[in-house]
């Protein structure tokens, strides 16, 4: 209902009943506003994932008593490759050895495509520091935002408002 466009709405409507139908799924699904403009062969891979969760739940829910946990929603570090992992991704690199395990048994169970794609990353230094991530994360949320013409903005935020105090540094233009 939220895509707005009949022709996308159509669209997505029609490749999910061909992948439904090939891959003999039987049961429903919803595409969200991030389905817009996605292509095939994520569309495929979401399926499939989506499908052998469900048969795991439904495995699971023969073999509990009642009442028992039968399905508990991913950690972040594997939504994170459910919902990214497609075509496009050539290599997944982890640098901490409990978090490669577990998407590793992950990808083997849902996305055996996907397993020789998820690689331990063994360098002493960890993945963010050595890419630079750390230094940027450091300066998205620091107050003070420096500027190109040599001012800077001072943001900070209160429990009634938020100012922005904007300095020239000198720049009159």
């Amino acid at each position: 209902q939220r895509i707005e466009d009949p022709l996308e709405r159509d669209r997505l409507n029609d490749l999910i009943g061909q992948v439904r139908q090939e891959q003999g799924v039987g049961m429903g699904f919803i595409a969200r506003t991030a389905a817009e403009g996605v292509e095939r062969p994520a569309i495929d891979l979401d399926t499939r994932v989506l499908t052998r969760i469900w048969d795991r739940i439904l495995e699971k829910k023969k073999t509990v008593n009642e009442p028992a946990l039968v399905y508990e929603e991913l950690p972040l570090h594997i939504r994170v490759v459910r919902d990214l992992a497609g075509p496009d991704v050539q290599k997944i690199l982890i640098d901490e050895p409990r978090t490669y395990d577990r998407v590793r048994r992950f990808v083997d169970e849902f996305i055996p495509e996907f397993t020789e794609r998820v690689v331990f990353h063994e360098d002493p230094r960890p993945l963010f520091q050595r890419s630079g991530v750390d230094e940027e994360i450091v300066r998205a949320l620091d107050k003070r935002v420096n500027l190109k013409c040599g001012g800077h903005l001072v943001i900070e935020q209160t429990e009634a408002m938020i100012t922005i105090d904007v300095n020239t540094g000198g720049f009159l233009g």
